[in-house]
């Protein structure tokens, strides 16, 4: 279950701008992908590591907001202003957080992109 992403309030307004909810309107239980994408924050922590890169540098996370279902989400990274190969992608718990790298490296910034996110089933019994 490899993660990755970042957060600040503005930013994570900036991020949410960017969900491509192309490829589905809801999921096999009727939620809207933009119910999933709500659940979903991005917040930025100060960490040791991250301020050697650089300065400013703080540690990107990606909070599953919902208290009972977990998501399915897909990233895309951008380094500077140009998008990176390949993507993150990952199931969230309920409550969980997951790391996703350092907000800014040697001076530039780094984000990453919701491209895909949707609920995931919950095992029969459990709605």
């Amino acid at each position: 279950m490899r993660k990755n992403l970042i957060a600040l309030p503005a930013l994570a307004l900036l991020l949410a701008a960017h969900i491509d909810t192309s490829h589905a309107d809801s999921d096999d239980r009727g939620h809207s992908v933009t119910q999933a994408a709500a659940m979903l924050r991005f917040r930025a922590v100060p960490d040791n590591h991250c301020q050697q890169r650089d300065h400013h540098g703080k540690l990107a996370l990606l909070i599953n907001n919902d208290p009972t279902q977990a998501i399915r989400y897909r990233l895309a990274r951008y380094f500077g202003d140009k998008r990176q190969p390949g993507i993150s992608r990952g199931d969230i718990a309920p409550g969980e957080e997951v790391k996703l790298g350092c907000t800014r490296i040697d001076g530039r910034e780094q984000v990453w992109k919701i491209t895909r996110v949707s609920f995931l089933p919950t095992a029969p019994g459990k709605d």
